[in-house]
């Protein structure tokens, strides 16, 4: 069903672009050192929280909106989490969790922002100090595996140019190819499913 619902957005994303005349534009996303891009999840014994450490570098995006200005697809739109910078503060469940997610070989958790549609009858440029939800396509990357997700997002206005963009996508390792760990023997077993977390405060730029 899940899978159905994806498809079903992405389609209309598309039609959005087909049957209106769209505009293009580039903007550089400075994103802020506040902003956060972390993992949570559970295991039989507790929660736990996974934070990144990293550094974002200025993003140089392309932009498509059509006509009505409800609905954008987007390049470059990329996120990527360096999964060796995990910190869970634990050393043992980060080392544990690095395995799992076999860090040397694949070092990198990608969420790459395919395109937005805004609910009701918002446009994009309504979008103000209070917040907005956005219907977004994006293409998650876990070791090998890259599949096709969609999430909401909340975005605000926090300043001329600057906004937040919130989003929480739940996802099942395994669909990653990803063994959830296991600590000391099996007597604690982390669970399948893990949530990602985004929360992205950046000012926006149009370049000339």
């Amino acid at each position: 069903m899940k899978k159905i619902l994806a498809l079903s957005w992405f389609c209309f994303l598309l039609v959005g672009f087909t049957t209106k005349t769209p505009s293009r534009s580039v903007i550089t996303a400075y994103i802020e050192d506040n902003s956060r891009l972390f993992i949570n999840g559970s295991s039989n014994i507790n929660t736990f929280e996974c934070n990144s450490k990293d550094k974002y570098t200025p993003l140089s995006v392309g932009i498509i909106l059509n006509e009505t200005s409800d609905t954008m697809w987007l390049t470059n739109a990329s996120l990527q989490l360096l999964t060796k910078n995990l910190d869970c503060s634990n050393p043992k469940m980060n080392s544990d969790l690095r395995d799992a997610l076999n860090a040397d070989q694949y070092p990198i958790i990608k969420i790459n922002l395919l395109g937005a549609m805004t609910l009701g009858a918002v446009r994009f440029d309504d979008i103000e100090y209070d917040w907005k939800t956005l219907k977004t396509v994006a293409n998650l990357t876990i070791t090998n595996v890259t599949k096709r997700i969609v999430m909401d997002m909340k975005v605000r206005k926090i300043d001329n140019g600057k906004y937040q963009f919130v989003a929480v996508k739940e996802v099942r390792m395994t669909d990653y190819n990803v063994k959830p760990p296991e600590v000391l023997l099996g007597m604690i077993k982390v669970n399948n499913h893990i949530t990602i977390n985004l929360d992205i405060t950046a000012r926006l730029v149009k370049e000339p």
